[in-house]
């Protein structure tokens, strides 16, 4: 799953693991109770150079996936080097902008340690914005990390889901996810959040035993215009790749 940091991917992802047929790699629940299997399965997909593995393999001997099932891997700070089959969840970088900084503040983060995390994004996905990161003004940093991950080479891309789309209508985006993968659909992607204890966290410091929260989407962004300049100016390229129009302080669907 292609997508950038602050999209919703955690939600998918829950969404999606509730799927007989799809094994979600971690990245759903907070890091401390992820299981060190996943995680050294994680990492050894983002270098593994094939498109299938077999349900033999050593790194899938806590998992038992599904026979002819699907192996799901958020790929949202690094660019995948190899072939591989994906689709995207793309959301507005305006938004994505605004989030980063209520998770910033909710979780007390200074400015040394969001240059710090903006900084680790560059060296997986662009190693010469790194010194942006370190020293340059954030919000342009931010933008073109967004550019370059929502723009870089993939080679079997499957569809696209907006966030704006998904939260607006989730069983109508959730069904086109599962028909770009060529699974059947199944209530229980949209019940998920049954599936965790009340209050578990999910990356994100997310509720993952809430459910979906269908939200309409309003074109106010509320950043500064400076800001939303920056970022309409940088991130044009991949406004136009995903159907969003960005004008006088405001984000259009197309």
């Amino acid at each position: 799953m292609t997508s950038f940091a602050r999209s919703g991917e955690t939600l998918m992802l829950r969404c999606l693991e509730a799927h007989s047929r799809i094994s979600v790699v971690n990245q759903i629940v907070s890091g401390d109770r992820e299981l060190p299997q996943d995680n050294a399965l994680f990492h050894a997909l983002r270098e593994y150079s094939d498109t299938v593995i077999r349900r033999g393999h050593p790194l899938l001997a806590h998992r038992n996936p599904h026979p002819f099932g699907i192996i799901l891997v958020k790929y949202g700070i690094w660019v995948h080097k190899y072939p591989h089959v994906n689709f995207v969840l793309a959301r507005n970088p305006f938004a994505i902008v605004k989030s980063l900084k209520q998770y910033a503040l909710s979780n007390q983060e200074n400015e040394g340690a969001r240059r710090k995390r903006l900084a680790r994004w560059a060296l997986q996905i662009d190693r010469s914005l790194v010194d942006l990161c370190r020293t340059g003004d954030e919000t342009e940093a931010t933008a073109r990390l967004y550019l370059a991950k929502m723009t870089a080479p993939e080679s079997q891309r499957l569809g696209v889901v907006r966030y704006e789309d998904f939260v607006a209508d989730p069983a109508v985006q959730l069904k086109r996810v599962l028909e770009m993968l060529g699974l059947g659909w199944t209530p229980d992607v949209l019940n998920s959040h049954e599936a965790y204890a009340k209050g578990a966290v999910g990356h994100g410091d997310i509720d993952l035993s809430a459910p979906i929260r269908q939200t309409k989407f309003t074109p106010n962004v509320d950043l500064p215009k400076r800001e939303f300049d920056v970022i309409a100016s940088i991130t044009k390229p991949a406004l136009d790749l995903y159907g969003y129009k960005a004008s006088n302080g405001t984000v259009s669907l197309l």
